[in-house]
């Protein structure tokens, strides 16, 4: 039981990490994004569809957790006296 409960936890801490990460960085770049077409000259041809920033955004978001689940599977398949270097 105990075990199940430290995957639970590793599982847990892994993917909401990668979450706040992804979902900071990814409001950064829309941010950084905007800005820099607000900088531009009226000249230059650059146009942002809204709509296709949210869902490559949310796209970046879920392949983002969907590789966390990766790690977390093999994280969750090592010896843990095996992982921090003890072999008995």
């Amino acid at each position: 039981m105990a075990l199940l409960f430290r995957n639970k936890v590793i599982i847990y801490t892994i993917v909401s990490q990668v979450f706040l990460l992804s979902s900071i960085s990814i409001v950064v770049g829309i941010l950084l994004t905007y800005g820099t077409a607000l900088i531009l000259p009226d000249e230059m041809p650059f146009s942002l569809d809204t709509k296709l920033v949210v869902v490559y955004a949310l796209l970046l978001l879920v392949v983002s957790i969907l590789s966390s689940l990766i790690s977390v599977r093999k994280i969750t398949k090592i010896d843990p006296l095996q992982a921090i270097g003890r072999m008995e």
